[in-house]
């Protein structure tokens, strides 16, 4: 990242979460917890009408509310964790005029899928200050951001996996150890993968808006460079077609050179990617 070294506040150890900060595979697999537990408790109190000794009304909250509650607090915290934001927050608000931490908190919001609005809002605070260096350098990190983002499938076969393990968990628990009947236990798989799937959307969605954004701070980069630069940045990127249609037909004639490389490795590694 084009980060000033004498300025960063962050901790590095957590740049990897940035791109996806809630994790899906341990989240999922505290939401399959905290569901079998939920059921597990409602049995209870079906056959008792109460449940850890609590009033009939209270035990049905309890069961009924404490498992989402807890996986939302987990999914709306956590993130918090990596957050970058805070140290350069509380830093700018002792040295308002240090340019130097406004660059990097614009650096590092525009990394992290959750502060899409706050590199909005320093890009564009920092925008006629910068020289045209400066401005080039900032276009090509969001740009090298956004097609990052945009790589990043809706699910992996990971997290694929995962959610059908989870189902197939509840289904063995629920009539092996809990004794719901088959159509029971098959609508507690389905609600749990359904929620997994929610969980999926609501990551991509964070993805989504974050591109939306970084788009929109590029097209007002795109205007203010100077014409000499949008000149060879047409003319590169008319080489890179160029060379995109000699690729593609060398690996369509794989007889006459080797498979063409893939384009993304090409390009300089995101924050996340190691």
């Amino acid at each position: 990242m084009p980060l000033y070294p004498d300025r960063v506040c962050h901790r590095r150890l957590f740049e990897d979460r940035w791109a996806v900060p809630v994790a899906f595979i341990p989240t999922a697999i505290l939401a399959t917890f905290l569901f079998l537990a939920g059921i597990w408790g409602y049995r209870i109190y079906a056959e008792q009408h109460t449940f850890a000794n609590l009033p009939p009304l209270v035990s049905l909250l309890v069961i009924s509310l404490a498992p989402p509650a807890i996986l939302l607090l987990v999914v709306v915290l956590v993130p918090m964790l990596s957050s970058p934001i805070w140290p350069y927050q509380v830093a700018i608000f002792q040295e308002p005029e240090d340019q130097r931490l406004r660059w990097n908190l614009a650096v590092v919001a525009t990394a992290h899928t959750l502060y899409g609005h706050i590199a909005q809002a320093e890009w564009l605070n920092q925008l006629i200050g910068l020289g045209e260096d400066e401005r080039f350098q900032a276009l090509c990190y969001i740009r090298r951001v956004h097609f990052r983002l945009q790589q990043m499938p809706f699910f992996t076969p990971a997290e694929l996996m995962t959610s059908i393990i989870a189902g197939l968990a509840v289904i063995g628990i629920s009539m092996g150890l809990l004794g719901y009947e088959v159509l029971d236990a098959l609508l507690h798989s389905i609600a749990l993968m359904a929620a997994l799937q929610l969980l999926l959307l609501y990551l991509f969605l964070l993805r989504w808006l974050h591109t939306r954004r970084l788009s929109e701070i590029e097209e007002v980069f795109e205007e203010l460079l100077p014409i000499t630069r949008k000149t060879k940045r047409q003319a590169a990127a008319e080489d890179e077609v160029a060379q995109w249609d000699r690729e593609r037909w060398r690996h369509q004639h794989p007889e006459e050179s080797a498979a063409p490389p893939d384009p993304a490795k090409l390009l300089p590694p995101a924050p996340w990617e190691k």
